[in-house]
C-alpha cells in the first residue's frame, strides 16, 4: 500500500472522456450535476440523469452530454472557483451504489495499484459534501428509480 499526497498536474485528463458506460447500470452517462449546477453549462447539453417515482417525473440529478468539458481551455478550468462538486472531489469518485473509488484516468494515481491513505484536504472536503448530498439518494427504493441513457435518450427503470 502507498501513501499518496495528491497535487493536480493540470493535464486536463479529468475534463476529457466525460461520457462513459456506467459500471453499475450499463447505460451511457455524462458528468453528474446537481440541480443547482446545471446552469453552469449550455442548456442544450444538460440532460436528466436520475429520477424517482412511479414514472421518471421527479429529476434529482442531471448530467452533461459532452465528452470534453466546454470549460476546459489550455488544460485549465475557466470556471474553477465555481466548478461542479463532482469536479471539486476529483480524483475521488463515488459509484452509482455509493462506493468511493479513485480515478483511473488521473496520471498521478495511475501507477499505483493500492492506495491506503489519500492526502488532499480540498478534494476530501468536497467528497464529504458530495457523500452527504448523495446519502439520501442511495437509500431510495430502487424499484422507483430511473436512469436516463444518453446514447438512446430514453429512461430506464433500475
Amino acid at each position: 500500500m502507498q501513501r499518496i499526497k495528491f497535487s493536480c498536474q493540470k493535464c486536463g485528463k479529468c475534463c476529457r472522456d466525460l461520457r462513459r458506460i456506467d459500471e453499475d447500470f450499463g447505460v451511457s452517462k455524462g458528468l453528474m450535476l446537481f440541480p443547482e449546477e446545471k446552469h453552469l453549462f449550455p442548456r442544450e447539453k444538460v440532460f436528466p440523469l436520475i429520477a424517482i417515482g412511479d414514472s421518471p417525473t421527479k429529476i434529482i440529478l442531471y448530467q452533461l452530454d459532452e465528452n470534453i468539458c466546454p470549460h476546459l481551455q489550455d488544460n485549465k478550468c475557466i470556471i474553477y472557483k465555481d466548478r461542479p462538486l463532482i469536479c471539486r472531489a476529483f480524483p475521488l469518485r463515488i459509484s452509482s451504489f455509493g462506493r468511493v473509488t479513485y480515478s483511473r484516468e488521473c496520471p498521478q494515481l495511475y501507477p499505483f495499484e493500492k492506495i491506503d491513505v489519500f492526502v488532499a484536504p480540498l478534494e476530501e472536503t468536497a467528497l464529504k459534501e458530495l457523500e452527504k448530498k448523495l446519502r439520501a439518494f442511495y437509500e431510495i427504493d430502487y424499484s422507483k428509480k430511473w436512469v436516463f441513457d444518453l446514447e438512446t435518450k430514453k429512461w430506464l427503470r433500475v
